[in-house]
């Protein structure tokens, strides 16, 4: 593969896995979110477009780190996207499909990510297959999203499960949520809920990262520019790195 030519940037994730979810997708668009550029035109961010553009830079990134990783969903035509000019929307083409041929063999429009409960098992099974080998105590699961959230801050969040009233909290989760935050930047948080991308899933640890809040518009705009969107992915393996970090200094 083209990435291992490169040659590894460290081997601080050797011996993890990582799983990356980027959210919605196919028919799914997820948040599409109305923002005007710099001479006040108007144009419209598309959540699964953009949050897809930063899985693909993070799963780069993890490899180079020495990370075996899978990615739940493809899309056949997109690698790394410049956008050039940023003022420039990316086309909601609806082309991605879940990385499993099994879910695909059908090739009906109804395999395509549609946004449904179903959904969420299939990016869950598709990591359960993926962890089969590994060691469990060194898998991650990370589903990325860009969502809308009017009371919330311009910050990055990132969610582990709990259920309701505080049942079933999974704590090691919850602290991998808290480990990545200095990574994440300024008012960066956490909290727990109850997501189905992450209940019953296989991981040792898993989180949903909100990379931005688009109701803002700063960060509907961090999320036009390429450099921006790349340092959101370098963000999240950063997270990450602190995390398997931290784990080694405690078996010190």
């Amino acid at each position: 593969a083209a990435i291992d030519k490169v040659g590894r940037l460290s081997d601080a994730l050797s011996g993890w896995h990582v799983v990356l979810d980027p959210g919605h997708g196919g028919v799914d668009p997820g948040a599409i979110v109305p923002t005007v550029d710099g001479n006040g035109q108007r144009l419209f961010i598309v959540e699964d477009e953009y949050v897809y553009d930063v899985a693909v830079r993070a799963y780069v990134l993890f490899r180079l780190h020495g990370a075996n990783v899978d990615i739940t969903v493809l899309s056949p035509n997109h690698l790394f996207r410049q956008t050039v000019p940023p003022t420039q929307t990316f086309v909601h083409e609806q082309n991605e499909i879940f990385n499993h041929y099994g879910h695909n063999r059908s090739n009906r429009p109804s395999a395509w990510p549609m946004g449904n409960p179903d959904d969420l098992k299939t990016r869950v099974q598709i990591a359960r297959e993926a962890f089969q080998e590994a060691d469990a105590s060194r898998t991650i699961f990370l589903s990325l999203h860009a969502d809308i959230t009017p009371n919330a801050p311009a910050a990055p969040l990132v969610l582990y499960y709990e259920g309701r009233r505080g049942r079933n909290r999974d704590n090691a989760s919850r602290r991998f949520a808290q480990a990545m935050l200095p990574a994440l930047g300024a008012d960066a948080h956490t909290r727990g809920q109850s997501l189905g991308v992450l209940r019953n899933n296989p991981a040792g640890v898993k989180a949903l990262v909100e990379v931005g809040n688009l109701f803002h518009v700063e960060d509907a705009w961090a999320l036009r520019y390429e450099q921006l969107r790349h340092r959101n992915a370098e963000k999240v393996v950063r997270g990450v790195l602190d995390y398997a970090g931290g784990r080694r200094l405690a078996r010190r």
